[in-house]
């Protein structure tokens, strides 16, 4: 994996294909009441981009023909970030149900999640309450 590097979405999906890693479709099924986003075409076209782009930075130093340096704006930093992290936590709750039921899952994050007081987690308005 050191050296691994993708340079498209299809190349990502042969790899956790090859690995036997299901990516959820808008029809995968989820068992044991875990929460489902399916992993649709937009968030892989998403992807895609974020793709292009590092390539895009990485070989050309994101400018473009004339030098002129190309900006990012913020909704697309955004989109790829939703993306991304839709790809990611769906893969891996899809693989874990296939392993897991939904009381394991919970209990490793109570494990995990040191119990928090209320009033530290809570915002400003809610203190002033």
């Amino acid at each position: 994996m050191d050296r691994s590097t993708f340079g498209n979405v299809t190349e990502i999906k042969s790899f956790l294909e090859g690995l036997g890693i299901e990516i959820p479709r808008e029809d995968s099924s989820i068992s044991g009441g875990f929460p489902q986003l399916p992993v649709t075409g937009d968030v892989m076209s998403h992807l895609e981009s974020m793709m292009k782009r590092r390539h895009h930075i990485v070989h050309r130093a994101d400018r473009t023909q004339t030098g002129v340096l190309q900006e990012i704006s913020e909704a697309d930093v955004l989109l790829w970030l939703v993306a991304t992290l839709n790809l990611t936590l769906n893969i891996a709750t899809v693989n874990f149900t296939r392993r897991h039921s939904l009381e394991e899952f919970q209990k490793e994050v109570r494990r995990v999640v040191p119990a928090t007081d209320s009033s530290a987690t809570a915002g400003p308005a809610e203190e002033a309450k």
